[in-house]
């Protein structure tokens, strides 16, 4: 008996943490973003349990930098850059980000009503895109859809939003200026900037229900070309009162990432408590609920 209880007292003891220990960075994106949203819901459920969890905004190549130099603790990344950087392991996922294509309803590109179609018209004419924020997964994700099928940049004119302080607010001044016939958005579906560019009198391009089946069958290979994305069915008004149909787009699972080198005990304890706190996170964002 008394061997039993020193055995579990020692396990205890392995996956215990001081409260030192429980006190960790994370690096985020913009506030406003769906990382910083997701970093803060899991600061707040996390301090129940005792954690302490400091915020720390950064751009995603600033983030991983810093992760695999030991400057920060912890970060919530995509499954594409986490899984092919070196150095960093994935503790858990947490929810999926879609990719957007919204186009202005004046341009030529309003008309197609496909992936294949707004690839044909990009073959033909040179197209303003906006990539939403510069090195935002928008721009990483999207540029690599187009570099797939064998654009570059040289082939289309490359806009960003200016550089701000909160993801969810957007200079439509210089969109109204710049006039970009697409813009790439990559978010939760509950996002609110893809709302507010909707009533911008933007559309979202692939949600044309006579081009749904061809559009998931283009998707599903485009998935397969593209490691670690999957096709997605969005249901109607779920970005938006203005999305009356279901849309049929492309995503990346994000996920809490690490440094390798981070405790074991650590690790295990944090996704312990995250997996008991999901109910908790839900309630302060509801993208948790697959995690």
């Amino acid at each position: 008996m008394r061997l039993k209880i020193f055995f579990i007292i020692s396990i205890f003891a392995l996956y215990s943490c001081s409260s030192d220990d429980r006190k960790l960075s994370l690096a985020v994106y913009m506030e406003g973003s769906s990382s910083a949203l997701a970093g803060e819901a899991i600061r707040q459920a996390l301090a129940d349990e005792g954690w302490q969890i400091e915020l720390k905004h950064l751009n995603h190549s600033e983030a991983i930098e810093a992760l695999q130099q030991g400057d920060v603790d912890l970060a919530i990344a995509s499954n594409e850059i986490s899984l092919d950087s070196d150095g960093l392991r994935t503790i858990i996922p947490l929810y999926s980000e879609s990719l957007f294509t919204l186009i202005r309803k004046e341009s030529p590109f309003a008309e197609s009503k496909s992936i294949e179609e707004t690839i044909t018209l990009l073959e033909e004419q040179k197209a303003k895109v906006m990539f939403s924020y510069q090195d935002s997964y928008a721009h990483k994700f999207a540029k690599r859809l187009l570099a797939n099928e064998g654009f570059d940049e040289s082939d289309y004119e490359t806009y960003y939003y200016r550089p701000g302080e909160d993801y969810r607010k957007i200079e439509f001044e210089l969109i109204d200026e710049i006039k970009p016939d697409v813009i790439y958005h990559m978010g939760t579906n509950s996002t609110v900037l893809v709302d507010q560019l909707l009533h911008k009198g933007y559309i979202c391009r692939n949600s044309d229900p006579s081009a749904r089946d061809i559009e998931l069958g283009y998707l599903n290979s485009f998935a397969q070309r593209i490691p670690r994305s999957f096709p997605i069915i969005l249901p109607e008004y779920s970005i938006s009162k203005l999305q009356n149909e279901p849309l049929a787009t492309i995503g990346l699972y994000s996920s809490l990432i690490c440094n390798k080198n981070l405790d074991e005990g650590l690790v295990y304890e944090l996704a312990n408590d995250l997996m008991w706190a999901q109910p908790h996170l839900i309630e302060l964002n509801p993208v948790f609920f697959d995690m």
